[in-house]
């Protein structure tokens, strides 16, 4: 804290770290609701819901897989430069991304080449340099405000994703209706640039001598991939299946001994003995599945059940990543004042009784219901953001909380991306089975509407459900967490 004028706010200094959150959490979301336009740029039939998937897959992939070496680069070479470099690697996939509508013909001449392929690696580099700013944000944090003033500063960051998940649909879902899908992508150069002139101006940070070990992150890479293709195939189990989830397993293994003889531990053993940090990545995990069920199925069920434009289903989901931000702030405050094991079992309960509530949603949208259940969901999700980080993180050794936050992070990251894969795979099996045959649509042209609303309400199903399972790890991560009225520092307690 040396470097901190006295004057200035660390809330103040921490903004421009949350800015860069927001810009970064926005092409998570804002994809969902200008799918069916990137699709139809893309050439991707409307049934093709696999392929269609991995336009948001692939970015979960690279998003993940960059969580735990951003982390340990982030203890290396300090916070802001890090934070610098990650945002110029999001500006490059940003306009590769953009480009996609200009580059059908001109890829006709390179080998294994097509615009489709294009658009996966592009949003896998957008993907890398987002991936980094929230565990930069959540290790920075306490060099910033100071440790008694960290939750806070874990719910900020929380706000600033969630916040950035509110304007990705509804910003997306209007240039796509008003002047065209791509520009959305364009927008990111200016936002970019603007947070990176504000971090220019913040401490350098501390620096850390670690090393990173490059091998057991190209493994895990790898592992996610394998696993997430197989996790596609899980309607239909089949040898591939198998042999891909045996594959992960080996790469895995790979990860593990490699972590083991570098000198410099990728995931330092001391965090395997935290059992509230164990914990809390478990939680984080459930919360990211039913987190990316909820972002992907109600803009997909507004768009092709109620038949609703892109910008009217980003202005649907954004009943719930508004409350979702709100409580994401109010998370931190009230598990200032109360704890965390309060904040967070509550928000999983109430995030399970709203999805329940969606799951029995009518095939005619109605209103004021809809608003009501998709709030419940937000502030239940939302509640929970700053008390897993605080839980997490709070005994991490200082020169570890890079490493740790890019862990957490990844934890719920995995989880989008297993259950993104899952409902994938699942939908277009459940679809199949329940839609009706060409007689019965004709007599009942409600009929096929009918069944997409009966694999709908199974994916907000699959949601509550993990919500519900999740306060199991809750109660866990939290059962040693003691903190006075007074708001002092917690301490730990016999199990």
């Amino acid at each position: 804290m040396k470097w901190v004028k006295t004057e200035v706010s660390p809330y103040l200094l921490f903004l421009p770290l949350c800015y860069g959150v927001f810009i970064a959490a926005d092409d998570m979301t804002l994809v969902v609701t200008i799918l069916p336009d990137m699709m139809q740029s893309l050439k991707i039939p409307v049934n093709d819901i696999t392929r269609a998937s991995w336009l948001i897959i692939s970015f979960l992939i690279g998003y993940s897989a960059t969580m735990p070496i951003m982390g340990r680069l982030a203890d290396r070479w300090g916070y802001r430069a890090t934070f610098l470099l990650a945002l110029s690697v999001f500006m490059v996939g940003s306009v590769g991304v953009a480009l996609i509508p200009l580059v059908s013909t001109s890829l006709d001449a390179i080998p294994f080449l097509d615009q489709y392929r294009w658009a996966i690696v592009a949003r896998v580099v957008q993907s890398i340099g987002a991936g980094a700013v929230i565990p930069i944000s959540l290790a920075a944090a306490e060099t910033l405000v100071g440790a008694r003033r960290r939750i806070v500063a874990f719910g900020m960051v929380g706000a600033a994703a969630e916040a950035g998940s509110v304007f990705g649909p509804v910003f997306a879902g209007a240039i796509a209706d008003w002047i065209g899908w791509e520009y959305t992508f364009w927008s990111n150069i200016p936002l970019s640039l603007i947070a990176i002139v504000a971090l220019a101006k913040l401490p350098k940070g501390i620096r850390h001598d670690t090393s990173v070990d490059w091998i057991g992150a190209a493994a895990f890479t790898a592992a996610l991939t394998m696993l997430t293709v197989g996790l596609f195939r899980i309607s239909d189990p089949d040898l591939p299946m198998i042999m891909l989830f045996v594959a992960a397993a080996a790469l895995t293994g790979v990860v593990a001994i490699s972590n083991r003889l570098a000198d410099e531990k990728a995931v330092p053993r001391s965090l395997g003995r935290l059992k509230d940090f164990i914990w809390s990545n478990v939680t984080h995990f459930l919360v990211g599945s039913a987190l990316m069920i909820g972002l992907v199925s109600v803009p997909l069920l507004a768009g092709t059940i109620y038949g609703l434009s892109a910008l009217d289903s980003g202005l649907l989901l954004v009943r719930m990543t508004v409350a979702l931000g709100v409580a994401a702030f109010a998370g931190g405050f009230i598990a200032t004042r109360f704890g965390v094991r309060i904040p967070t079992i509550a928000g999983l309960v109430i995030a399970a009784i709203g999805f329940n509530f969606i799951s029995t949603w009518d095939i005619v949208l109605e209103e004021p219901r809809s608003s009501i259940d998709l709030i419940l969901v937000g502030i239940g999700l939302g509640l929970i953001i700053a008390p897993i980080a605080e839980s997490a993180l709070r005994r991490v050794p200082e020169e570890d909380k890079g490493v740790a936050s890019g862990l957490l992070t990844l934890s719920r990251n995995i989880g989008m991306t297993a259950g993104l894969a899952v409902v994938a795979s699942l939908g277009t099996e459940q679809f199949l089975l329940t839609a009706p045959g060409l007689e019965e649509m004709i007599e009942r042209p409600e009929a096929a509407n009918e069944a997409g609303m009966a694999v709908f309400a199974n994916f907000f199903t699959y949601a509550s459900t993990a919500c519900i399972i999740g306060v199991i790890p809750a109660w866990l991560m939290t059962r040693n967490y003691e903190q006075d009225a007074g708001g002092s520092e917690p301490t730990d307690s016999a199990v």
